[in-house]
């Protein structure tokens, strides 16, 4: 810390009570943030390297670790090695067990997908995972921010090398950190009960979801938490469940983009760049995976099916692995993209965004495309509700309303200049309330605010 008297024989008096708060203040805002994220790919893994980034923009020290090697020097790989052989086996039992949960005991596997890893997963692991010691040993402030653990990472080994004194953010991007299991809750909210007796869970496994959440709270009791939801509705579902501790503070932290490599390029331009007619109305739609089913894909196939039968011409444009069935209007499928200079290109091209998601924490393609200068068209529910502003941005209606989904993407494509309207309100809204600058703003104040560096 800094010292209080000036030096001896320098002709510089003692430091003024004011000057040596300033110094104090100013030391301390020197701090490190070290993001934990399971994996480098995927939504969550999007929108915890932009804050990553964000926060290198403004010169915070900030290291990013996951399980995989990062593309530069500011990723660490976590640490991991075995469990002991006792651990090891009661591990393998519950490993079992929590399978033939997900794979045949849970009907919430059977809505979404059978074979999906991420629907419901354990919160301990065959190997145990924990942070570089090494980031801790300076004994510079530090504060620890939790992502998307996936299942993937051993949560009581991982929390065990924090030191208690290190502050955690844990951002929302699903719901696994406050359930018992679930990573995709749709309308069960066992985890405001503690998920006693899991009405997801059949027969002798009932009790696994709850002795799964009771570990989670544990591991979190006595420590310092904020729990940073990506979206309003997360938020609120966060704080129904007992995982966080009662003091635990909860926080609205949406994600943000970058406005500049995300912005408009000419429609014409972008079509023909696609090989699409500059005539046509084009429908976009992208995911990762086309078939989870959360994100609807197949809702939109039912809407646009329906809006081409009353003989609107359309085109549909998709990004994102998956095959897609035959239909009676043209589709063009361009698969994984990878590389914001082409997802820019996709995204203008397009007249209308399509969000089906019938649930969706954030959804980051849908403000990528409205940055971009494209008005929506989807489903109200979970972070669309935050990013869309109805009539202004886009049109939503009522989650799983395939018929209104359609009427809204038709009234769109039939109205050049209210499309052109909602275009440069999207542009002007993520500007304004999603930018990189504001992501690490919101950020930068919770962490100093948990250091205590804010009065």
């Amino acid at each position: 810390m800094a010292e209080r008297c000036g030096e001896t024989g320098s002709g510089v008096g003692p430091i003024s009570d004011g000057v040596f708060k300033l110094l104090q203040v100013v030391e301390l805002m020197k701090y490190r943030v070290i993001h934990v994220n399971a994996s480098l790919k995927g939504g969550a893994a999007t929108g915890s390297q932009r804050v990553h980034r964000s926060l290198l923009a403004k010169g915070i020290e900030s290291v990013f670790v996951s399980s995989v090697d990062g593309p530069d020097e500011t990723y660490r790989r976590i640490g991991g090695g075995p469990l002991g052989p006792a651990v090891t086996a009661r591990y393998l039992i519950g490993k079992i067990r929590c399978e033939i949960v997900r794979r045949w005991q849970t009907p919430l596997a059977e809505r979404i997908l059978r074979d999906r890893e991420d629907v419901f997963s354990h919160p301990t692991g065959l190997w145990r995972t924990w942070l570089p010691a090494d980031l801790f040993a300076d004994g510079l402030a530090t504060v620890v921010n939790l992502h998307w653990l996936g299942g993937k990472l051993d949560y009581r080994s991982l929390l065990a090398s924090i030191p208690a004194r290190v502050p955690i953010v844990w951002t929302l991007r699903d719901m696994h950190p406050f359930t018992g299991g679930c990573h995709i809750g749709l309308n069960c909210q066992g985890y405001a009960r503690g998920c006693v007796d899991c009405p997801i869970v059949k027969h002798e496994y009932r009790h696994l979801p709850g002795r799964n959440l009771a570990l989670k709270r544990r591991l979190l009791a006595g420590r310092k938490v904020c729990a940073a939801g990506i979206s309003k509705w997360i938020t609120g579902e966060g704080e129904k469940s007992s995982v966080f501790p009662e003091e635990s503070e909860f926080r609205c932290l949406p994600n943000g983009i970058d406005t500049d490599l995300f912005r408009p390029v000419p429609k014409a331009a972008a079509k023909e760049c696609l090989g699409l007619s500059g005539q046509e109305l084009v429908v976009c739609f992208g995911a990762d995976r086309l078939c989870r089913k959360e994100k609807g894909f197949g809702l939109l196939l039912e809407a646009l099916t329906r809006l081409a039968s009353t003989g609107v011409q359309l085109r549909l444009l998709t990004f994102g692995d998956g095959e897609i069935p035959e239909l009676p209007f043209g589709v063009t499928a361009l698969g994984l993209v990878r590389g914001e200079p082409l997802q820019r290109i996709i995204y203008s091209a397009a007249d209308v965004f399509a969000m089906p998601s019938i649930w969706e924490p954030f959804g980051n393609t849908c403000v990528e495309a409205m940055s971009c200068g494209v008005p929506v068209a989807g489903f109200r529910v979970g972070g669309v509700i935050d990013q869309v502003e109805e009539e202004v941005t886009g049109l939503l209606v009522e989650a799983g309303d395939v018929q209104g989904l359609g009427v809204a993407i038709g009234r769109l494509l039939e109205n050049e200049p209210l499309r052109a309207s909602m275009g440069r309100a999207s542009r002007k809204r993520v500007e304004t309330q999603f930018s990189m600058g504001l992501l690490a703003q919101r950020y930068q104040s919770t962490y100093e605010q948990l250091l205590g560096v804010q009065e």
